[in-house]
């Protein structure tokens, strides 16, 4: 069957006007719709090939057909011959050609992305019917009134005029996306625009951000080993940008204060808009719609409006992007039919844990729902009050590395400085006396960027988080005011005042964000400044103080400091809510007041840098440690939930006692000791709700011990809790063994004979010591004793716990089993003797050898150790000629094949290596597949594995 005509597009604009289906255009429709006449067509001719001389469009050759066939194509309205009668002779058409034609159409129209909104919308239909109904009453002018048509005629008008289209939708979202996107925000001193932020284009100043995977026993292992193996077939746990999402389609990014999370979102969405493959090219995201949703904006809409994450995207594009005629069956119809990346940005930003909960249920259930890819921000302190499910894949934001501190300080004097000579003279010196600077400061993308405008300003370098943050908002003030043209209106008396009337501005908003965000807006801003001005001036005149204060904003956002209803960096928020606690409690002796507001917040991770600050301003002014100490005691007394910010700001102070430093870290060791679980299985018990609740306390006790190299505080700490109980010795060990995991003094030999006070004492006894067992293992450096070492393990724990892998309590890591160091130590060994003796023992009992082939081929655990040579290869098989048993022979092969890489195995080698595999397969089905069988078969395969080893 040929179909010509019967164009849908045209015949919908005749009927009710050229804005009738704005959702596509006329020639999209038609053809489609054509498109789908085709197939149905060549459907339909197989089975009646003469019907209407082979043309549909024969049988739609009358407009009064068409109508009626129209409106049965909709998905939900039943066939009506009776209605075409009149029309179409059915005696003369096959039997149900009719239906079949009907049926086959809509079936192709259920497949077509553009048709199946259309003709599954029921308001279309009841429009559209009541205009064909309208039409056809029109012979009889008394039963249908003209006006009552037209007035149909103009709802549908009206109705397709808001109807949402496609096309429309991502031309004007990507065009108003890439204005909000491509520039960001720049703190240099070169300030010519005077009158709107400091932007610069994102690329010229973007840092390609590395990221880090824990291996914690997840789905995502295996995953992630695929992405991260080098050349060398070793794991290196740095993530590129580019690997996230070839793990997942669903990413939660942990990282500190500044690390670049936000920053990195918007990279992300700089390159899917431009299509800019120099800094990010994300293969697997390309073609994504990216949506960005801020946490607390949409907490606030949720509250204010009660609306879910649907409505709140379709209120971002109205608001934000100037997108008028889009709802939420709209974001709905894109969600479906493309590939959607939201991105929601700012989890820790919700200080509520109910509206953290709130908030972390409705990203859970969104995603799941509508199989989007996401990625998730937060900082580490406070996401355990509210973690997503294990679908999330949870990697860390790296700080920077030496070579991205040079690339960025390279960028940024790219930007500031024109001169060559004098940028490259500037650069070269800051990057020789940065590393003066302790690894927090420098390497934090954040602090680094202030760093480097403190040093082009003065040529010289911050000492501490205080000064950086004090200096850089300081300095960026000052210069700007000192520009000559800039036209300052301020009257004298307020600008001397400024940093006053910022501090309450600042302290008055942190306070509010974090109690009631949705309160701030615009005209609550103004009623601060101008309580700040009437308060701070002594002005009893309301209307002129309220003029002052828009005169004042107005001078703040032209200098950059704040704008849209915030300060243009976080840092002058947090600055000046710490400035303003420091001059309004401390400077004038109201430490109750200053204490109440520490009780309130100290547990609450927003408010960590502005209490930090406030303990550094309050150490500068001391000679000794009386008032920190004072401080400190008074929370450590508080208990467990003042542990993490304690502990936090601990390494910047230097006027607190080794009393109270001691007081705390035991404190924080022993609350951790006392959430340390073992079970009957001779394992440590992982809790996951414990590690919820104790891993930020866990995580910076570790940051502050490796930081300072207070190992030796400890250890000292560690044996106190000894003497106190005695049978706690191997809980003790273990957990500072976690808290100095992966630092020099991580050996676990050293650490347990320190902690009991004897040299040489020996391995950990005691049959519930598993996790210490493996700990001490891995601190030997040689394999010299490795036979005696399996005998002990072997006698103690079983070969059942020779594959057993777990994590530790508190760490974010995974100990691969004790099969690992063995293996490791065994293919590590320059005498092939030893490898031989050390099977014998391994293999001294069936069960054993069943043990280990289970382990080894049928549930494939993974062997780690890779490197193998060649020779050395052909150096064991040596060593198995030596054996008599032929079974250990086999196995030792077997083991063989699981280690070595296939790549470097050649020759008649490798060909005894492939016939060896067809061996393990048939000893694995005899085994554990058919029992009742396995003694005669297996003598058969005996027969055949000593043909094959006689001809390796």
């Amino acid at each position: 069957m040929a179909v010509s005509g019967a164009l849908l597009g045209s015949w919908l604009f005749k009927k009710v006007g050229d804005e009738a289906v704005k959702m596509f255009s006329e020639d999209e429709i038609n053809k489609q719709f054509k498109k789908c006449l085709s197939q149905a067509s060549k459907d339909l001719s197989l089975k009646y090939p003469t019907a209407f001389g082979g043309s549909i469009a024969s049988f739609l050759q009358t407009e009064e057909v068409y109508d009626e066939v129209f409106k049965m194509l909709f998905i939900n309205v039943d066939l009506d011959k009776e209605k075409l009668s009149k029309h179409i002779d059915f005696a003369t058409l096959p039997d149900s050609f009719f239906e079949d034609m009907v049926v086959t159409i809509k079936s192709q129209i259920l497949k077509d992305y553009k048709l199946f909104p259309l003709f599954s919308n029921m308001e279309i239909l009841n429009k559209v019917s009541q205009l064909i109904e309208g039409k056809n009453n029109l012979t009889d002018i008394s039963s249908r009134n003209l006006r009552e048509t037209l007035d149909i005629k103009k709802s549908l008008d009206e109705y397709f005029s808001k109807k949402f289209s496609y096309n429309d939708f991502i031309d004007i979202y990507f065009r108003n996306a890439k204005i909000t996107i491509k520039d960001v925000n720049f703190f240099g001193l070169g300030i010519e625009q005077t009158y709107k932020k400091p932007r610069v284009d994102l690329k010229k100043i973007f840092i390609e951000p590395y990221f880090k995977y824990t291996f914690k026993d997840s789905n995502f292992d295996s995953l992630v080993s695929k992405v991260i193996r080098d050349a060398d077939g070793n794991n290196s746990r740095k993530l590129n940008a580019n690997d996230i999402f070839k793990i997942s389609r669903n990413i939660i990014i942990l990282g500190n204060p500044g690390a670049g999370k936000s920053m990195f979102i918007k990279a992300i969405m700089y390159g899917i808009l431009f299509k800019e493959s120099s800094h990010l090219n994300f293969s697997h995201i390309n073609e994504c719609i990216p949506i960005r949703i801020e946490l607390r904006k949409y907490l606030a809409y949720k509250k204010n409006q009660g609306g879910g994450i649907l409505q709140y995207i379709a209120y971002l594009f109205k608001n934000e992007y100037s997108i008028d005629f889009i709802d939420v069956d709209d974001i709905l119809i894109i969600i479906s039919r493309n590939s959607v990346l939201v991105f929601f940005d700012g989890l820790d930003e919700i200080f509520n844990i109910n509206d953290k909960t709130l908030v972390r249920n409705d990203i859970v259930n969104f995603v799941d729902q509508h199989k989007v890819y996401s990625l998730v921000t937060s900082r580490f302190t406070g996401y355990d009050d509210a973690k997503l499910d294990d679908k999330h894949l949870e990697i860390e934001i790296l700080d920077f590395n030496t070579a991205q501190i040079k690339e960025y300080v390279e960028k940024w004097y790219e930007i500031e400085e024109s001169d060559n000579d004098t940028r490259r003279i500037e650069i070269n010196n800051f990057l020789s006396v940065s590393d003066k600077l302790s690894n927090e400061l420098l390497h934090n993308p954040l602090l680094l960027s202030l760093i480097v405008i403190l040093y082009r300003n003065n040529l010289r370098l911050p000492e501490s988080k205080l000064e950086i943050y004090q200096s850089c908002t300081k300095t960026l003030v000052d210069k700007w005011d000192a520009q000559k043209d800039l036209d300052i209106v301020l009257p004298e008396n307020i600008l001397n005042r400024k940093e006053t009337i910022f501090a309450d501005l600042a302290h008055w908003q942190y306070k509010l964000i974090s109690d009631h965000p949705s309160k701030l807006n615009y005209n609550a801003v103004l009623d601060a400044v101008t309580n700040s001005i009437k308060d701070r001036l002594k002005i009893d005149d309301w209307a002129y103080a309220r003029n002052m204060s828009e005169i004042f904003m107005n001078y703040a956002e032209r200098r950059s400091i704040y704008f849209d209803n915030n300060f243009t960096h976080k840092t002058f928020l947090e600055y000046f809510t710490a400035f303003w606690i420091y001059s309004n409690y401390d400077k004038k002796y109201l430490i109750e007041e200053r204490n109440k507001l520490i009780d309130k917040y100290i547990d609450n991770p927003f408010w960590f840098i502005v209490f930090e600050l406030l303990l550094n301003m309050i150490d500068n002014s001391q000679p000794d440690s009386d008032i920190i100490d004072e401080i400190y005691d008074r929370q450590i007394n508080v208990g467990q939930k003042t542990y993490e910010f304690l502990l936090i700001a601990l390494s910047s102070l230097k006027n607190i006692s080794r009393q109270i430093i001691y007081k705390l870290v035991k404190a924080s060791f022993s609350y951790l000791l006392m959430k340390y679980r073992f079970t009957q299985e001779n394992r440590f018990y992982v809790n996951s709700e414990a590690r919820s609740e104790e891993h930020s306390i866990f995580e910076a006790l570790r940051t502050y011990i490796n930081g300072t190299n207070n190992s030796e505080l400890l250890i000292d700490i560690g044996k106190s809790c000894i003497q106190s109980n005695v049978d706690d010795i191997n809980k003790v060990s273990s957990l500072v063994f976690e808290l100095l995991h992966r630092t020099p003094a991580a050996n676990f030999i050293k650490i347990y004979n320190s902690l009991i006070g004897e040299e040489s004492r020996g391995i950990p006894a005691g049959k519930q010591e598993h996790f210490a067992y493996i700990a001490y293992l891995y601190a030997l450096k040689d394999s010299k004793d490795i036979v005696e070492n399996l005998r002990v393990f072997k006698e103690r724990y079983g070969m059942h716990s020779f594959f057993v892998s777990f994590a530790p309590c508190y760490g974010e890591w995974s100990y691969v089993s004790v099969s690992q160091y063995f293996l490791t130590s065994v293919f590590s060994s320059e005498n092939p003797e030893v490898l031989c003796k050390f099977f014998n023992q391994i293999f001294s009992e069936k069960r054993d050898k069943d043990s280990f082939l289970y382990n080894i081929y049928i549930k494939s655990e993974s062997l780690l150790y890779r490197s193998v040579s060649e020779i050395q290869f052909k150096q064991l098989l040596d060593a198995y000629g030596a054996e008599d048993n032929i079974y250990n022979k086999v196995l030792l092969l077997i083991l063989i094949v699981n280690f070595v890489a296939r790549d470097r195995i050649r020759g008649s080698s490798k060909q005894g290596l492939d016939l060896l595999e067809d061996v393990r397969l048939k000893e694995a089905y005899i085994r554990y597949k058919n029992p009742k069988k396995g003694l005669s078969e297996f003598k058969k395969f005996r027969s055949f594995v000593q043909d094959v080893l006689m001809n390796s």
